[in-house]
């Protein structure tokens, strides 16, 4: 058993540190404030030496005296916290023996890491999983801090859950706590795993200590609550971006978990029917879903972190509510210790109070001991967030929840213990941010609203997802009711978000009762950045009106605003126009709407002045001086705006697609005096948009108007402008006639003669789409499309030999998608052919391994792809004259073409042979198999 005190004998050379488990969020990772610097300092323990995870020691080994050898300290806890005791190899099986004698009583609850000489040492006795998770959150070197926050998932499962419960679980709150922002970054990037781990291992239970006693290994279901919402509340923004992706990641689980029940389900229904019962796993014969006995945990079905466990349908449910109704919809009434922590830092924190007792507060052993009550009266002032069908708490008093008399502040549900977290009753609204109430009650207005806009925030998101039933859409829909009469603003502008979200999910009828008034509310709220915000809210809840009611509403708000005083709201007004236009799509149309299209007044707007060329030239200034009162003036001044070429270029594929090939002359010469500008931002959105205005538009459309604007993007100086161009490759050929086809390839093929494609992502996404060409290609006549095949083998040929590997890369794998096709036309194929074997001989190394390449994908197809192309004779001389090639490489890359090959297609052969003189000479059994 490894002790953690004593003499260090060695130092820990590394740790390994996972990967992090969030790989696409590309954000860096915040700077922390740490104490300790191994470079610049001496280390605060002889134990704790490398600051970053080194391949090898950053000093040679430390020669240090050896400590003082003490007793290890087994803290017994204040009278009102729950002690968590240093974890021991002496603990698989159960956490109730001291491994250690006792030793004088600490106030701390948990013991100074230096006091312990902690030996973490990977060289030295093996620390047990617990022991390491325990000593790493608790050191003071934030690097072990970090580590075993990503490494949790991985830790888990060597531990017991009963232990998890008691000893990983409270180090969960403290790590949550953690000054450092790195410390919860990289919490957040596997608290999915983490917590779904205790979720599937124990037994979650809503009441208290009666329910929870009668299970080996239980978890409150309220356990996660005040974690999640400190992650979710952090002023670091990549914390609580992750922090809201882990609340997605658990409702998808659970969602998850629901689908695989229901297909075991629905497969053992079917298995019933055919009669056939097998014990354990059941697999019906004519299905290949299968199903399990209760005691089966299924793993990673639609999830790769997926297991059910002990995670089932009641107790899903039960965390379902928990998450959407006491988290989401209740953040602004979830009261944490330590709220000011929550807004950003009005002055730095000192070295000292960066690691000043973090554990005094700490959480005890189970959070449902701590908690008298987490939900609020359903009957309060404030809109109902608790799910009638969610049982209370057994010891749920009404009267500790009752809301305070009037001219009496409220009074906040205050915990037993220190759980980290209290609940409000939410029976007021906060007031406006004066100073009345002194700084004390501005900084708690400004916490509670700051948890307002996270709820808010968050509402959206998870709405946005589809995660949520007819039910929780109600109450999310309350809760915008509350908070679009909040009287801070920026409260009330994210209200505009979940009230877009929702109007895409919800039934007309609360569009029509609820949203709709909502809605116009924000549209004539003081505050310019409300009415801005608002706007994008309006064309969902248009799309879901009827026509006429949707025209109505869309000409008036769109002309109203167009004159607001605010310059941010007639710019948002430009900006949302190409939205509300396209709500008049034939995709919205009800039965028995009209098909008139769009309102013309909202056009007009659209297109607007034509013969200002200030406007259209980019010329117009910006507008510093706000006007005076007269709306004609900033009706003028939303015509006459300079980001409105900008706009309307990003627009117009939408507007173009509302209004149809039938109308699309009311658009060209807005398209034209566009094409023709000189501004960077607009060239290049047209550039992005030729492919999708293509398609719109037709063939004939697209060789007149468009392709002044295909030929200005690839003679462009600006690399940007040209990937645009190329990035819309693909589907603007597919939408040209044969001689705009024609035309096109023509061009990208001279522009690569010429090394006018400087940039490598250029000439790689036109390697990449060259299979797609060829498709788009395929319909035209024998004559044509031998033309337009030659040109793509002219572009293939240049990607092969270009000097950068990427690109040879995007060729090789174009190769065997277009070889097909090209076997059709002899010519054509015979042509590839030798320009490939003209590899095979190039003088230049990497060429001749292109060569090789080529071969492999054409021969040995990954997956169960069939081979294009079968070795014959010129294959074998070819490759018989590389194997004796000067370069390495080159024989490397034979050497495994030709094992490929024999294991493919020689191998099969002999054993088809072998397998035919089994069956005619049995005798030659023995014989046969020695030969293979």
């Amino acid at each position: 058993m490894p002790s953690l005190s004593g003499p260090t004998p060695r130092h820990p050379t590394h740790i390994n540190l996972p990967p992090p488990f969030f790989s696409s969020v590309s954000l860096s990772p915040s700077p922390s404030h740490r104490l300790e610097d191994p470079f610049a300092s001496p280390l605060i323990s002889p134990a704790l030496t490398f600051y970053t995870a080194p391949s090898s020691p950053i000093v040679s080994p430390l020669v240090d005296e050896p400590p003082e050898t003490s007793q290890a300290m087994v803290c017994d806890p204040p009278p009102q916290n729950v002690a968590i005791v240093v974890p021991s190899a002496q603990h698989a099986m159960g956490p109730t023996q001291q491994p250690f004698p006792p030793v004088p009583q600490t106030d701390d609850t948990f013991p100074e890491v230096s006091g312990l000489d902690l030996a973490l040492d990977d060289e030295g006795p093996e620390l047990n999983p617990l022991e390491k998770i325990y000593l790493y959150s608790v050191s003071k070197a934030t690097y072990h801090r970090v580590f075993i926050s990503r490494d949790l998932p991985n830790l888990l499962d060597q531990i017991a859950p009963q232990e998890a419960v008691e000893y990983v679980l409270p180090l969960l709150q403290v790590l949550s706590k953690d000054q450092d922002e790195s410390v919860r970054e990289a919490l957040t990037s596997g608290l999915a795993s983490v917590i779904w781990w205790f979720l599937t291992h124990c037994q979650v239970v809503a009441t208290m200590d009666n329910q929870i006693n009668s299970y080996p290994t239980s978890i409150s279901v309220h356990a996660f609550t005040p974690i999640l919402g400190r992650l979710l509340l952090s002023p670091n923004g990549l914390v609580g971006s992750s922090a809201k992706c882990v609340v997605v990641n658990l409702l998808q689980r659970i969602r998850e978990a629901d689908g695989l029940e229901d297909m075991m389900q629905e497969t053992e229904n079917r298995q019933a029917k055919l009669g056939i019962p097998i014990p354990g796993i059941r697999v019906s014969p004519q299905s290949d879903d299968w199903v399990a006995d209760s005691s089966f945990v299924p793993k990673a079905s639609l999830n790769e972190d997926l297991t059910i466990g002990l995670f089932r349908k009641n107790e899903r449910v039960l965390f379902e509510q928990e998450i959407l109704w006491d988290l989401v919809a209740g953040l602004d009434r979830l009261i944490l210790d330590g709220d000011s922590d929550l807004l950003p830092d009005q002055s730095p924190r000192s070295d000292s109070t960066s690691f000043s007792d973090p554990f005094s507060d700490s959480v005890g052993r189970q959070t449902d001991e701590q908690i008298t009550s987490l939900h609020p009266l359903q009957d309060r002032s404030h809109s109902p967030i608790r799910s009638p069908d969610l049982p209370l708490p057994t010891n749920y008093q009404t009267s500790t929840l009752l809301p305070a008399s009037n001219g009496t502040p409220n009074s906040d549900v205050v915990l037993p213990y220190s759980t980290g977290y209290i609940y409000n009753d939410g029976s007021s609204q906060a007031g406006s941010m004066s100073d009345d109430g002194g700084d004390h009650c501005n900084e708690n207005q400004e916490q509670k609203a700051v948890k307002r806009l996270t709820s808010m925030s968050l509402m959206a998101i998870v709405t946005s997802t589809g995660y949520v039933d007819e039910q929780t859409q109600n109450a999310f829909v309350k809760e915008v009711e509350h908070v679009v009469m909040d009287s801070i603003y920026w409260v009330r502008r994210e209200s505009s978000f979940v009230l877009g979200a929702l109007a895409k999910v919800v039934p007309d009828e609360v569009v029509h009762t609820s949203l709709l008034p909502l809605l116009e509310r924000l549209l004539i709220d003081p505050a310019p950045l409300v009415r801005h915000s608002s706007l994008f809210a309006l064309p969902v809840i248009l799309a879901r009106l009827p026509v006429k009611h949707r025209r109505a509403l869309a000409v008036h708000t769109m002309q109203s605003m167009s004159a607001d005083e605010s310059p941010d709201v007639r710019s948002g007004v430009l900006e949302a126009l190409g939205e509300v236009i396209h709500t008049f799509h034939d995709e919205y149309r009800k039965p028995g709407d009209d098909t008139e299209g769009p309102p013309a007044e909202l056009i007009s707007m659209f297109i607007g002045q034509r013969d200002d060329k200030k406007v259209w030239d980019g010329q117009q200034p910006a507008l510093t001086q706000p006007f005076d009162r007269d709306k004609m003036r900033w009706l003028d001044s939303f015509y006459n705006d300079p980001c409105r070429p900008l706009i309307c270029a990003f627009n117009l594929p939408a507007v173009a697609m509302t209004l149809g090939v039938s109308r699309w002359e009311t658009l060209r010469e807005t398209y034209l005096k566009l094409s023709n500008s000189p501004a960077f931002g607009v060239r290049r959105t047209l550039a992005a948009s030729v492919g999708d205005m293509a398609k719109v538009l037709g063939p004939e459309i697209a060789q007149r108007d468009l392709m002044s604007v295909w030929w200005d993007g690839l003679r462009s100086q600006e690399a940007e402008i040209r990937l645009k161009i190329v990035q819309s490759l693909e589907t603007f050929v597919g939408s040209l006639n044969v001689g705009g086809k024609t035309e096109v390839l023509e061009g990208v093929l001279e522009a690569w003669k010429e090394n006018r494609w400087s940039c490598w992502r250029e000439r790689e996404h036109i390697a990449g789409c060259l299979s797609a060409v060829i498709q788009s290609v395929a319909s035209q006549g024998d004559q044509e499309v031998v033309y337009l095949l030659r040109l793509v083998c002219g572009l293939l040929r240049f990607a092969l030999i270009d000097n950068v590997n990427a690109i040879r890369e995007a060729g090789i794998h174009t190769l065997p998608l277009i070889w097909p096709m090209l076997q059709r036309h002899p010519k054509v194929l015979g042509d590839l052919h030798l320009d490939l074997q003209g590899l095979s001989s190039s003088s230049v190394f990497r060429q001749r391994m292109t060569y090789i390449a080529c071969q492999q994908v054409l021969l040995l197809p990954d997956g169960d792809m069939e081979a294009v192309k079968v070795p014959d004779e010129e294959l074998w001389t070819t490759l018989r004259e590389l194997s004796k090639d000067s370069i390495v490489g080159v024989r490397i890359g034979v050497s495994r073409l030709i094992a490929g090959l024999y294991g493919k297609v020689l191998l099969p052969l002999r054993e088809a042979i072998c397998h035919q003189i089994l069956l005619q000479h049995p005798v030659g059994r023995g014989r046969c198999r020695l030969s293979l």
